[in-house]
């Protein structure tokens, strides 16, 4: 999740894998509620993105639910599915802003 002080919507991103299929998007799926599909967003050697704006009812969810499933579609054609536990999702985004400090040149 990104979210900048002022900003006009916060920006959800999932960094994954290159070896899944680009045109389905991924979905995520907290616990066993409604899913969101995300696009991808660019792909380099290293991995992909997938991004969309933050839906506040998705954040929400993700504020009290257990499991977050990724799902997207491999270069087998077969689905695949990373489960990430929502532990500590609430209380990393409720925590005070982050500083970030930058070297004078």
């Amino acid at each position: 999740m990104i979210e900048r002080e002022n900003g006009p919507a916060a920006r959800l991103q999932v960094y994954l894998p290159s070896e899944l299929f680009l045109q389905p998007d991924i979905k995520l799926t907290v616990d066993d509620g409604a899913s969101m599909q995300i696009p991808f967003a660019i792909c380099l050697a290293n991995g992909c993105v997938a991004a969309t704006v933050a839906d506040p009812a998705f954040i929400h969810q993700l504020a009290s639910g257990g499991m977050l499933s990724v799902k997207g579609v491999n270069l087998n054609v077969r689905m695949v599915v990373a489960a990430l536990p929502l532990d500590d999702f609430a209380k990393a985004h409720q925590g005070g802003q982050r500083k970030f400090l930058s070297r004078d040149r």
